[in-house]
């Protein structure tokens, strides 16, 4: 014989039973609206890559044809090309292209992003889909290019090539020799508003590819891009493509990666390795430390008040000098705001020194960058607004 359950019983099944439905219920509005959110902004997302694009189109029907000197990285396996813009992240872009082409040489990576520097730029593109001319593979993929405020650009060139070692062998002595600063071989010195004298002095068709305005180096008028990056939003762009090309695991990786601290490590083992190349004289380890360390502070990466003090060892060599500044970073703890301000005061500061003339010129001159990807000129104001 089957017992009838009793009215406790009951009761507690029908409740258990209401509150699974009240629960699915609940769920499936909260689900429903997450869903929504995702779908809101994800059409958002793609409304303001729809409207750079729109925005360089529209520029573009009033732009003269200029000669442009590319650089483009393809993978055909993903559909991929890109044209390297140097200053908006390039060697991020030519680090994933090296790997998915495996072409880094003798040593195998197990990220993109542990590739060296060096090898980035001055390896061999014997195994990757590289060229300079605009051909139908890279009509075929989905092309795409970075973009930056080119006044942030001009800084970053400064800074990574002038007050840090890597142009004085090269361009630092060309721009030392229009200066008409006595010639050595080591143009060490050279001051931010001197850079921007020698840009505004040239035609930008003869303008070096980390300063040249983007039309000479990637002009989306002529290559018609269907994707821009912006650097101002990079995580966030580089991340769409990736996951939209099947490299989602990439996407991952970086965001598991401190990016502060990997620029330091490789900023510090490329300089430390450019000592094999200057005599004593020009630069040795210790100065070298102290240019470094207030790179970092101009960059947010450590703060302004921190002090590099003196090596144990009486010298700095690449190691001891790189785990300092790490362990300086952890312990000063700069929020990515507190950055981003330390940084900005740096660049103003900077800019303020700069004569209005000089400042005029590179209005004229970076016109397009200005207008085609949004940038507003005024963003760093003249000294006197009276002279426009």
């Amino acid at each position: 014989m089957i017992r009838r359950p009793s009215k406790l019983m009951r009761f507690v099944i029908v409740t258990a039973v209401v509150a699974v439905w009240i629960i699915c219920i609940f769920k499936k509005d909260v689900f429903s609206k997450v869903r929504k959110n995702f779908q809101e902004s994800a059409d958002q997302t793609e409304s303001i890559y729809r409207d750079r694009l729109i925005l360089v189109n529209r520029t573009c029907r009033n732009s003269a044809k200029v000669s442009t000197h590319y650089n483009f990285f393809s993978s055909s396996k993903h559909g991929l090309s890109y044209c390297q813009s140097p200053k908006v992240g390039c060697t991020h872009w030519i680090n994933i292209f090296r790997f998915l082409a495996n072409a880094t040489g003798d040593v195998l990576y197990k990220s993109p992003f542990d590739i060296p520097r060096l090898v980035t730029h001055e390896g061999s593109k014997r195994r990757m889909e590289y060229t300079t001319k605009l051909d139908k593979t890279i009509n075929r993929n989905f092309k795409f290019m970075f973009v930056r405020n080119p006044y942030a650009r001009l800084w970053s060139a400064f800074l990574d090539k002038f007050f840090l070692p890597d142009f004085w062998r090269s361009e630092g002595v060309i721009i030392q020799t229009y200066l008409k600063k006595r010639r050595v071989s080591c143009a060490k010195g050279i001051s931010f508003g001197e850079f921007l004298e020698y840009i505004v002095s040239k035609p930008p068709s003869k303008l070096n590819e980390h300063w040249a305005p983007f039309r000479y180096i990637c002009d989306p008028c002529d290559f018609h891009p269907d994707f821009i990056g912006n650097m101002e939003t990079f995580k966030q762009d580089n991340k769409y493509i990736l996951e939209k090309f099947g490299l989602a695991w990439i996407a991952d990786d970086i965001v598991s990666r401190d990016h502060a601290m990997q620029e330091i490590r490789m900023l510090s083992e490329y300089n430390f390795d450019l000592l094999k190349v200057y005599k004593t004289e020009c630069l040795n380890a210790t100065s070298l430390s102290k240019l470094l360390w207030k790179t970092f502070q101009i960059n947010g990466y450590i703060r302004i008040n921190s002090i590099l003090e003196e090596s144990k060892n009486s010298n700095w060599n690449c190691e001891t000098f790189t785990n300092k500044v790490l362990q300086q970073h952890k312990a000063d703890k700069l929020s990515s705001e507190k950055a981003k301000d330390q940084k900005l005061v740096y660049m103003t500061a900077a800019y303020s020194r700069v004569p209005n003339s000089v400042l005029i010129k590179l209005r004229k001159l970076y016109k397009d960058d200005f207008e085609m990807f949004g940038y507003d000129p005024e963003f760093i104001p003249l000294n006197s607004p009276s002279l426009l």
